[in-house]
């Protein structure tokens, strides 16, 4: 299993951890192959839906909020 399959997978209970895994691999500038490419796409469509699924707002000049980062686990 990759690291996108993984962030997927953990996910499901901890949006935390994927949100981290996901910007692990947006971090990193992707090879010039296809395959590189892809996934780095499919890692920020995902860190961008779980922000969207998540309960995240952008308050003007606050940053990123969401659902985990209130104290609530996100899983409710």
């Amino acid at each position: 299993m990759g690291r996108l399959e993984d962030a997927k997978t953990i996910q499901k209970t901890d949006l935390a951890k994927a949100e981290t895994q996901y910007k692990a691999i947006l971090s990193v500038r992707p090879e010039t192959s296809d395959a590189a490419l892809k996934e780095y796409e499919q890692a920020l469509m995902a860190l961008g839906e779980l922000y969207r699924d998540g309960g995240c707002v952008l308050p003007p000049d606050e940053g990123w909020q969401s659902s985990w980062c209130d104290g609530r686990d996100g899983n409710s």
